[in-house]
């Protein structure tokens, strides 16, 4: 899960109120996301990454971009050598 910090630019106080709202959503369900996946004993299996690079904009930039591709090659190898299916 991935999350810009300044999702509706820098423009308008309006704007930066949708963003603060917005994230402030997206931490509950990682809140709940992560109560469940303890549950589960799969805690390992969440990762949260919220930035502020590229502008302030919706983006995904290059540096986190590179963190989500090395927990998806994480867990997907993962997943291989216990011999799941995905």
């Amino acid at each position: 899960m991935t999350r810009g910090l300044l999702e509706h630019g820098k423009a308008s106080e309006a704007e930066r109120s949708k963003s603060s709202q917005h994230v402030a959503e997206t931490k509950a369900i990682e809140h709940y996301a992560k109560q469940r996946y303890s549950q589960l004993n799969a805690s390992e299996n969440l990762k949260a990454i919220y930035f502020d690079e590229g502008g302030g904009n919706h983006a995904f930039p290059s540096k986190v971009r590179q963190q989500a591709y090395q927990w998806l090659d994480n867990y997907l190898k993962l997943q291989r050598h216990k011999g799941s299916r995905i």
